[in-house]
């Protein structure tokens, strides 16, 4: 969808300062506030040959060559550096190159990539929401020692379930429990385990 906005739209119009604005967007909100924020555990802890690990370098390789090639029209100096940096060859250019190719996927198939996900990121909202007071008290000092009990509607719920385990980490949480329910709504309380100090999770078997 940026790559879409901003070379063929914005570029084609000459709309630099709505391609600077959209850039500038994405980095802060979908990189900086959610998935770098999920992410950077996943980076430190995991063996740096293990599928999670490595699953993430491969999306960040492609999300990074994107945007130094979206870039290049407005910073060429410093995309090409970049660039230089992410391929290794200083022979090549940037500017020899158009838009980044990614992996293909059927357009139904994204589409529902992207409402998953915009169910989720709702849901992490909600849950963010219901946390705030806890800190505010001091009751926890992250969200990682919060235990969370959704409810969610049954239109996003096979969204919320879909990816089992892996949504306490996208919630930055302890422990989380999902039911169906008329309405979003998210309870927290205060989880009794023990902070891992290389990881800082949340569990019972720290030292076990």
């Amino acid at each position: 969808q940026l790559q879409e906005r901003v070379a063929n739209d914005h570029f084609t119009r000459y709309a630099f300062h709505f391609a600077v604005q959209d850039i500038v967007h994405f980095c802060s909100e979908d990189m900086g506030a959610f998935y770098l924020d999920i992410l950077k555990d996943r980076l430190y802890t995991m063996q740096a040959g293990s599928h999670g690990r490595r699953s993430a370098q491969t999306a960040l390789y492609h999300i990074t060559r994107n945007l130094v090639l979206l870039l290049s029209p407005i910073l060429c100096f410093t995309a090409e550096e970049a660039w230089a940096v992410l391929t290794g060859n200083d022979e090549d250019s940037v500017l020899y190159h158009t838009a980044h190719v990614f992996p293909s996927m059927a357009e139904a198939e994204l589409a529902g990539l992207a409402q998953k996900w915009q169910a989720i990121r709702a849901v992490r909202d909600t849950v963010n929401a219901a946390i705030e007071p806890l800190r505010a008290d001091k009751n926890v000092g992250s969200s990682l020692q919060a235990d969370v009990a959704i409810r969610v509607p049954a239109d996003i719920l096979p969204f919320v379930t879909a990816i089992g385990d892996e949504l306490r980490f996208v919630l930055m949480v302890a422990k989380v429990t999902v039911e169906q329910g008329d309405e979003l709504s998210a309870t927290v309380t205060v989880d009794q385990g023990t902070k891992c100090e290389r990881c800082w999770h949340y569990t019972n078997d720290v030292g076990s």
